[in-house]
This record gives C-alpha cells, sequence and structure tokens, in this order.
C-alpha cells in the first residue's frame, strides 16, 4: 500500500519525520466499515467516529482524514475487522 494508506482491521505506522498531515483508511470488504474511537488530534472529518466505504468492484472503499501530526498512539474499533483486539495508528 501506499505510504499512511492502512488497511482499516490493521492500523499501521506514520514514520518519523514524514511530516504527515492525513491518513487514508482502506476497506476490502463488500460492505461499509464503522470505525469508532479515532482521537486522532485536530482531525477533519471530525471523529472520533467515522465509516470507510465499502469496497466497489475490485476497488477498495477508502477514507481519508486529515490531522495534528501529534506522535502516539491512537487505538480504534472497527465493525468489519473479526480479529481480537483493536488496531492501532502509531504517530511517530
Amino acid at each position: 500500500m501506499p505510504a499512511n494508506q492502512f488497511d482499516v482491521c490493521a492500523g499501521g505506522t506514520v514514520p518519523a519525520g514524514n511530516n504527515t498531515t492525513s491518513l487514508t483508511l482502506t476497506n476490502h470488504h463488500r460492505e461499509a466499515c464503522n470505525i469508532s474511537g479515532l482521537n486522532l488530534p485536530n482531525a477533519n472529518p471530525s471523529g472520533p467516529d467515522y465509516t470507510v466505504p465499502a469496497k466497489t468492484g475490485p476497488t477498495a472503499g477508502s477514507l481519508t482524514i486529515s490531522f495534528t501530526p501529534d506522535a502516539g498512539s491512537y487505538p480504534y474499533s472497527s465493525s468489519c475487522c473479526p480479529q481480537a483486539g483493536n488496531p492501532v495508528i502509531v504517530i511517530q
């Protein structure tokens, strides 16, 4: 996946020194995925709850969120992910 594009079920890490101010969550499921509890600083669209659209044909659904790049771990829960534990976005 491109830099700062993360599967909604996996989360990921925004590397140090990247000066990234946005990330994209992708959804490879055939139903929309509801995200809750993602408290990125100064997020736009504002959270902590989001909906990542469903996959359409071969194209994954996606949602791009802009934020202030404050270092930290930002866990969230997802309605479409069967694994135990919550995914985390880590900003270094």
